[in-house]
């Protein structure tokens, strides 16, 4: 087991748990603005 190696596989992982974060935050962002849209105008 070596120190520098295990950080950066840990920096990778968080990188790509970011990437799945902002991915599905901008998926809920757009739904609950085209439901928003929807809701106004179906007034």
């Amino acid at each position: 087991m070596n120190g520098p190696h295990n950080v950066l596989v840990m920096c990778q992982d968080m990188q790509f748990l970011e990437l799945i974060f902002n991915c599905i935050l901008f998926f809920l962002f757009r739904v609950l603005f085209m439901g928003a849209i929807t809701i106004h105008f179906n007034r």
